[in-house]
């Protein structure tokens, strides 16, 4: 029954089965059981569309999402993750889901290796809505820092990061997700100050049961790099492997 749920085609007809049973409640029920004035009842059946409409919208919003995370985490395909998550984006006409919407588009943005839409997107007000979506620009932030050699903004950002998790590393109730490897964070940073040792070390630190196909493609190219600067060609060409294995369409590694 799970893996029913999980069906799109079989959770668009939940969708319209419950809009039909709404409707056949108006009509066969309420309406002729409860209602007599013309007015009363014309308010009533657009009462009942809006319900319908927003019961709609929300629900394929949730498909939607949903299958762009499937895409994206399990099958580690931006491209398809992508169309499903602009679907979503059509049908959120109330703006709901726009937290799901732009912490995608980071994603989107960083793998593509757009910078400058990257940049571009973390200016909106959504990043400011909690701490978890500021923990989201702040490592964009970071890691537009890095790209744009800027080392006063790479030590400012990890900063901010790493107060983020220590103050709530090991909180009880704590409302922020900690959607990062801390330790992988640790070594992209000790990859920019050329500390080759240091960047292995964290991340032989980094738990790679707990990254999915995507992570673990950002992982290893990690791992490749520092290997290529520390010139052990042999370990930065099998990390190198590795990264494709698990993210094969990913655009920042077809040139590597």
């Amino acid at each position: 029954m799970r893996k029913l749920l999980k069906n799109s085609v079989f959770r668009i007809l939940i969708i319209l089965a419950g809009d039909l049973c709404l409707f056949v409640f108006l009509f066969t029920y309420i309406i002729p059981n409860k209602l007599t004035h013309p007015l009363t009842i014309l308010l009533t059946i657009l009462l009942f569309v809006a319900f319908a409409f927003i019961f709609t919208m929300t629900m394929v919003c949730e498909l939607c999402y949903d299958e762009a995370s499937k895409n994206l985490v399990a099958k580690a395909d931006l491209e398809q993750a992508y169309i499903w998550i602009k679907r979503m984006r059509k049908w959120d006409l109330f703006h709901w889901y726009n937290s799901q919407y732009y912490v995608f588009m980071t994603i989107y943005y960083r793998d593509y290796q757009d910078y400058k839409g990257l940049a571009e997107l973390l200016k909106h007000k959504v990043f400011d809505e909690n701490d978890s979506t500021r923990l989201v620009a702040d490592y964009h932030h970071f890691l537009l820092a890095i790209e744009n050699r800027q080392s006063g903004e790479v030590k400012e950002y990890f900063a901010r990061i790493q107060r983020t998790y220590e103050q709530n590393r090991n909180k009880k109730g704590a409302k922020i997700a900690l959607v990062y490897s801390f330790a992988q964070i640790q070594a992209e940073k000790a990859y920019y100050e050329n500390d080759c040792k240091g960047a292995l070390h964290y991340l032989s630190k980094v738990p790679l049961d707990r990254l999915n196909h995507r992570e673990q493609g950002h992982y290893y190219f990690l791992k490749y790099l520092v290997c290529l600067k520390n010139r052990n060609l042999k370990q930065a060409q099998n990390a190198l492997a590795k990264a494709k294995e698990q993210y094969p369409n990913a655009l920042f590694l077809k040139n590597a």
